[in-house]
């Protein structure tokens, strides 16, 4: 069956059902059109930033394409969402490591989040972007020995030294 067929049967269901079959779609293969895709998630606004973090993680979407949009919600959501509703956002950008690195400026604020995973998961997505995230330094090494969060303290001692390198 076509892409076209199958996106739009999707689509035709709301809410969670509707996020499901699209994540299951795109494991399988299906490559949904990524303006199709933008416009249906944007009518789910309940559950539209579950649907980018699976449509990032699982999608076949080249950076360049979706990384502005995922960057314009991270910005919004630091007011909107609910804690780790970011943090799936930040999960879904792990893939395409050191090409999120427009990211960076976003992420930074997100490691004094309130919550435990959103932390983690900014810091693992700064760890995957590399020396790139070089800025976010200063706020993990923080975070790697004071975090209150254990699961936080080492995923951000683990992306500061995915940052630095190696050190002799």
């Amino acid at each position: 069956m076509a892409a076209k067929p199958i996106a739009d049967a999707i689509f035709k269901t709301r809410g969670r059902r509707q996020n499901q079959y699209a994540v299951l779609a795109l494991k399988a293969g299906v490559k949904i059109p990524w303006e199709q895709l933008k416009k249906e998630y944007l009518k789910s606004p309940e559950h539209h930033w579950y649907f980018l973090g699976m449509v990032l993680e699982h999608g076949p979407y080249p950076v360049e394409t979706v990384l502005p949009f995922a960057i314009e919600e991270l910005r919004k959501g630091r007011e909107e969402y609910i804690d780790w509703h970011l943090a799936i956002i930040c999960k879904g950008l792990v893939k395409y490591g050191a090409k999120a690195a427009p990211a960076v400026p976003v992420l930074i604020p997100l490691l004094k989040h309130s919550d435990n995973d959103t932390r983690e998961h900014a810091a693992n997505l700064l760890g995957a972007i590399g020396a790139l995230a070089h800025k976010a330094l200063p706020e993990l090494e923080r975070l790697a020995k004071e975090d209150p969060n254990e699961k936080v303290r080492g995923v951000a001692a683990a992306a500061a030294w995915s940052i630095k390198g190696p050190q002799l």
